[in-house]
């Protein structure tokens, strides 16, 4: 039961306790934060200094990935048949290097003879230029020896040391078989002293055209030497000659069967460029895909951004309409009688317990309790 209308207008608690003006305050401005809290946690709060976020360009496309993937293929592929034609030339490469050294015996034992001969002309020829040596020290020696002989010559006339003793022996009869002046006398001396003297150069004379000779034998065996051994070297180099054309030959025949080697070459060195153009393509493509997926995240971060900024300003919206309809109850509130709601459960429960109230003998006679209200409680 309600006392008045205002009783049957006020709101009830969750328990169903009519609640009064103070009572429906707090209750509201407890239930504010709560649904404040709900709201945030669809729209986070907002630094008061950030700047406000436009709206973002939503053109910016996801990247298709499987676009993305067939492209790769497809520049794998060719880089895949690269690859393969690689191999084929390797592999054509390596059976003509296989037939090539299992035909070069015949070539190598060529250059081996080769090489050996080579080597033994060489060494002839260092066996004649060491004749030639002693060829050049010989007539170096012989030079040096007639120059000996012409001064020797010059200063005696004789050859021998017999002709000196037979001029001194001529001289000296001479003298004993003639009358001779002191002048002449002296003469004579000095020219026997002088002959005498002259034996020393025509012993020398005679050792040293002795030499010559010996020089003159010696130079006629290195000539024979020399012609011996150049008729070696001329022999060795003639057969040198012709294996030098016989290894030619062979060379000649082994270039016919790999005359195709330097374009396979050049083939392959060009698939190489091509792999690697290929792997550059790849590392382009996929630069760009990511490149494409950053720009679509930062895109959405951006969306996300700015969608948050939306809810919270439809928040701040709802919650400023709250609190206008909030302050507009509080005026509503401030006109009605203070503690009204509390008197009107006081009414309510003087009559509850009026029920159970029964009036005392003497207030009943004078009728003075009923008027001034006042009642007591059976015991029990």
């Amino acid at each position: 039961p309600h006392c008045c209308g205002s009783c049957a207008a006020s709101p009830v608690n969750a328990r169903g306790v009519a609640l009064g003006p103070m009572a429906e305050e707090e209750e509201v401005i407890a239930a504010a934060p709560a649904a404040a809290d709900a709201e945030e946690a669809g729209a986070p709060a907002a630094a008061d200094d950030e700047k406000e976020i436009p709206k973002p360009d939503m053109n910016v496309k996801r990247p298709d990935e499987n676009e993305f993937n067939e492209k790769v293929e497809a520049v794998q592929l060719r880089m895949e048949a690269q690859h393969k034609r690689i191999q084929e030339i390797k592999e054509t490469l390596d059976a003509r290097e296989s037939t090539r050294t299992a035909s070069s015996s015949e070539s190598g034992q060529a250059r081996q003879r080769l090489q050996e001969l080579r080597t033994q002309s060489r060494g002839l020829s260092a066996e004649r230029n060491a004749i030639y040596s002693e060829i050049n020290e010989m007539e170096d020696a012989r030079k040096l020896r007639s120059n000996q002989i012409a001064d020797l010559k010059k200063r005696t006339q004789y050859a021998t040391v017999e002709e000196i003793d037979r001029a001194i022996k001529e001289k000296e009869h001479f003298q004993e078989t003639h009358a001779l002046s002191l002048t002449q006398v002296k003469k004579i001396m000095q020219e026997v002293k002088e002959l005498q003297g002259a034996k020393p150069y025509v012993k020398e004379l005679h050792d040293v055209t002795e030499a010559l000779k010996r020089d003159k034998e010696a130079s006629n065996v290195l000539y024979a030497k020399l012609k011996e051994k150049t008729a070696e070297v001329n022999a060795v180099r003639e057969i040198e000659r012709k294996q030098q054309e016989e290894v030619e030959r062979i060379r000649k025949k082994e270039g016919e069967r790999s005359s195709d080697v330097p374009g396979l070459i050049k083939e392959r060195d060009e698939c190489k460029k091509a792999v690697a153009a290929c792997r550059e393509e790849i590392k382009k493509l996929r630069n760009e895909f990511n490149e494409a997926k950053k720009a679509y995240a930062e895109a959405q971060r951006l969306m996300k951004r700015y969608q948050a900024q939306e809810r919270r300003k439809e928040w701040l919206k709802r919650e400023a309409e709250r609190d206008a309809r909030r302050k507009e109850r509080e005026a509503e509130e401030a006109k009605r009688v203070p503690w009204e709601d509390e008197m009107g459960i006081c009414d309510i429960l003087v009559t509850y317990l009026g029920r159970y109230v029964q009036p005392k003998p003497t207030e009943a006679a004078n009728g003075a309790g009923a008027e001034n209200g006042g009642m007591s409680v059976p015991s029990g």
